[in-house]
């Protein structure tokens, strides 16, 4: 658990400091939780350790991708990766743009929003998250596989027989 103090502290280490002022206007808008108090510690409260991973999240997701914030507040349920759609109350089919804050906020957690170009590592473990993600969703890989190249560009019989 995190104090307001040491959130900032991180969030600034990452490149994206945050006022008081913008932290609580998160909070309000529920997009980050209200943190609790601990008895014992006063008045001060204490937040979760990934805070400020969303918070970097949310400030990419907002200033750099255009995402506004009701937007994202509205799609919450899919920023947080491996708790979204499996552990919903309300079990509800994403929309494209769910799945669009989705797939942005998985970039972000794996801190590829500032790469310039994506290595064959990343892409490797980005397709295994969203294969993840689409399996959560109750989507399997279909078991006929895909037609290839060679197969695209042969002639089908129909085809043959027109000549």
């Amino acid at each position: 658990m995190l104090t307001l103090d040491e959130v900032q502290e991180r969030t600034k280490k990452a490149g994206v400091p945050i006022a008081d002022r913008t932290f609580w206007k998160y909070v309000r808008l529920g997009l980050l939780p209200n943190g609790e108090t601990v008895p014992g510690t006063g008045h001060k409260r204490f937040f979760p350790d990934d805070i400020p991973d969303r918070i970097v999240q949310l400030n990419w997701l907002n200033k750099d991708v255009g995402i506004p914030l009701p937007v994202l507040r509205k799609s919450l349920l899919y920023l947080r990766e491996g708790e979204h759609w499996h552990f919903s109350v309300i079990r509800q089919k994403p929309s494209p743009l769910d799945l669009i804050v989705s797939w942005a906020g998985i970039m972000a957690n794996m801190h590829l929003v500032h790469k310039p170009n994506l290595d064959h590592e990343d892409l490797t473990v980005l397709l295994q998250r969203l294969k993840t993600m689409f399996e959560k969703l109750g989507v399997r890989e279909p078991s006929t596989s895909l037609p290839t190249q060679e197969s695209q560009h042969q002639e089908s019989p129909q085809h043959k027989e027109k000549k």
